[in-house]
């Protein structure tokens, strides 16, 4: 069995807060060591939310997800709050 090696340092999460919603996308390894962008969203004051985990081809194909999930969210009225790159 090959041994997984993990890239924490290219990890990245950014969070987007509007008046009433939160989103959250972070694109990171799964413990089989393949590269995931997950996505988290909800009202700000609830405690039940959604969250969707797409499997990537590369971290290159997460990293351009990533900036198409900030465009839309950008476009949608919400304020980019962190951006852990």
């Amino acid at each position: 069995m090959p041994k997984i090696s993990y890239k924490i340092s290219d990890w990245r999460r950014m969070l987007w807060l509007s008046d009433t919603r939160f989103y959250q996308a972070e694109l990171k390894q799964d413990l089989f060591g393949e590269w995931i962008l997950e996505r988290h969203w909800a009202g700000r004051w609830q405690k039940n939310g959604r969250v969707v985990t797409e499997i990537l081809d590369s971290f290159n194909d997460g990293l351009m997800k990533l900036e198409a999930t900030h465009k839309k969210r950008m476009a949608h009225g919400y304020q980019l709050i962190e951006d852990l790159s």
